[in-house]
């Protein structure tokens, strides 16, 4: 808003999905990862959403930590955010799958927190916006499911982290 006084060129507090340069914040990653998800939901429980669309399934997992305005304005601390390791079992396969993983966390798709490891830098030229702008993603992995009665996947979900699995079938000739 025009009432915000900037101290830099690059970031600043507030709601939205893009900082004041148009670079994607976490949030964009998060509705572009939500819009993957099919239209019919399968399962859903703490931490994981199962999903059905026509070109197959989507297993979402997240991992969030509660935020209140003490932890936000440093009156209070956050405790330790813990990594979880979860093993999924796929039963009875009816088919071979192209499976995506999406791994968004501070490490993936988070400008601010690579700006602040950067250094937090207060000006940044045109060319390294445009570095920043195209390099910071989510970290994206693809691999080839098998048909099989048991499809084991193991992941971790980092502290406010979120991985999103996609199995698309595929058409065997």
């Amino acid at each position: 808003s025009r009432e915000t006084v900037l101290t830099n060129d690059t970031f600043f507090g507030g709601d939205g999905i893009f900082t004041s340069n148009y670079l994607n914040k976490p949030s964009f990653y998060g509705y572009k990862l939500l819009s993957l998800i099919g239209e019919e939901l399968i399962y859903r429980g703490e931490g994981y959403i199962v999903a059905k669309s026509d070109s197959g399934y989507q297993i979402l997992l997240f991992n969030p930590a509660e935020m209140n305005e003490e932890i936000i304005y440093g009156e209070a601390i956050q405790e330790k955010l813990k990594e979880i390791k979860i093993s999924l079992n796929i039963f009875n396969m009816d088919g071979d799958y192209q499976i995506t993983k999406y791994d968004l966390n501070k490490n993936y798709g988070s400008v601010y927190d690579k700006w602040v490891n950067l250094g937090p830098p207060e000006r940044i030229d045109n060319i390294h916006w445009d570095l920043l702008d195209e390099y910071v993603q989510p970290n994206i992995s693809f691999y080839f499911g098998k048909k099989s009665n048991v499809f084991n996947v193991v992941t971790k979900v980092s502290p406010n982290g979120t991985v999103l699995f996609t199995l698309n079938t595929v058409q065997n000739p």
